[in-house]
């Protein structure tokens, strides 16, 4: 079996209850399609330099979950920093604007 049919055997057997749990983790079907894709691009592009210590499917699992961990941390500290910006924002035009007159300073 080459490595390409390999791969194509894995996505096979392997995608669907991979999407399964990305999306029960993010909520996001779309981002979980994301994410089980990237999964495989990256086993793809660096099968010469991945070590695997356990079955595929444990790896691929175990990718699968760290990768949506990573998204949900980012999504967080986006939120984080919108609210961040958001205030300094209202600070900012707050700062123009006289609320016992009404009126922009």
């Amino acid at each position: 079996m080459t490595k390409n049919e390999t791969l194509k055997n894995w996505v096979e057997e392997y995608s669907e209850p991979l999407l399964r749990r990305a999306i029960y983790l993010l909520s996001d079907k779309e981002e979980a399609e994301d994410i089980v894709q990237e999964v495989f691009i990256y086993v793809w592009e660096n099968k010469g330099a991945i070590t695997i210590h356990t079955s595929i499917k444990a790896y691929l699992f175990k990718a699968t979950y760290t990768r949506c961990l990573n998204h949900m941390n980012r999504q967080k500290m986006m939120t984080i920093n919108q609210r961040h910006i958001e205030k300094e924002l209202r600070d900012y035009e707050a700062s123009f604007f006289d609320p016992d007159k009404n009126e922009i300073i």
